[in-house]
């Protein structure tokens, strides 16, 4: 349900994981500028499977512990990204080989910061549903 706001902070991950890698830069290398997509393979899968899980998540609404588990590997997923973003950056020779760092190197921090509320809000609404039924 979208009206559920762990709903919308999927659906930003959705667009952080699945559009902006098309539109931001990753870094540019020998003059070349490498965009998730379509220079860099192993990244666009990461990025992609991260998108797809996110859109599945969202529609997994009726399973709370469902969508918190997704949410899990959603978060490992975007840290393999920036893990793997890391080591190019840290093992390329100074200026030589990536002289531009693009913002698309970033994305993944953001997915994890909204995949974090996300799991937040879904922990308030399980504990919610919780307190009621010890009410019945």
């Amino acid at each position: 349900m979208i009206q559920r706001i762990q709903s919308v902070y999927m659906l930003i991950v959705a667009v952080v994981s699945g559009v902006f890698p098309l539109i931001f830069s990753l870094y540019t290398q020998a003059g070349t500028v490498v965009f998730a997509y379509r220079n860099d393979i192993a990244s666009g899968i990461l990025f992609a499977i991260s998108a797809v899980l996110a859109i599945y998540g969202i529609f997994k609404f009726k399973t709370r512990q469902t969508q918190f588990v997704l949410n899990r590997l959603n978060i490992l997923i975007n840290l393999t990204l920036l893990g793997i973003f890391v080591y190019r950056v840290l093992t390329s020779s100074g200026e030589s080989l990536i002289s531009e760092k693009g913002v698309g190197i970033f994305l993944p921090v953001l997915s994890i910061v909204f995949l974090f509320l996300a799991n937040q809000a879904i922990r308030r609404d399980e504990n919610l549903v919780k307190s009621a039924d010890r009410l019945r």
